[in-house]
């Protein structure tokens, strides 16, 4: 009777354990991909400190010195050195919420390829960039220029 009752055991785990190992365990992808940019990112920001092109000492007004400039519009991200180009032009822009007032903007460019950058919002003036980029920006404006 024993014999019987371990050899039922053992079948009935091997069932249970086979079924755990076929089903998948995905996790449910809560965030979802929305088009465009958040509101509260909309505008021009800047970066308050200076960065140089190869370690030149600071002095005002040096052209190897330049701040980074974000443009965020409702349909596009742009990051431009001070008097420098464009990365290039995107096809389209979307955006998901990770936590509360932390953003990942995806941008899909017309050249083939994709950029993510993470942004999280701290107040209405002021965010910081995660990735690629990694620095603290501050809103100049509620309008972009181009």
């Amino acid at each position: 009777m024993r014999k019987k009752i371990k050899v039922s055991l053992l079948l009935i785990s091997i069932v249970i354990l086979s079924v755990l190992t076929i089903t998948p365990l995905t996790p449910a992808q809560a965030a979802t991909w929305h088009k465009g940019t958040p509101k509260v990112l909309r505008g021009s920001w800047n970066t308050k400190q200076l960065y140089s092109k190869s370690r030149i000492p600071f002095k005002k007004g040096n052209p190897h010195h330049y701040r980074i400039r974000f443009y965020i519009s409702n349909t596009w991200l742009d990051v431009l050195k001070d008097g420098g180009n464009s990365a290039g032009s995107t096809k389209k822009t979307t955006y998901r919420s990770l936590h509360h007032h932390v953003y990942q903007l995806k941008q899909y460019w017309v050249e083939g390829g994709t950029t993510i950058t993470k942004f999280k919002v701290k107040t209405k003036k002021k965010a910081y960039v995660y990735a690629p980029y990694k620095h603290v920006i501050t809103k100049v404006s509620n309008s972009t220029p181009f």
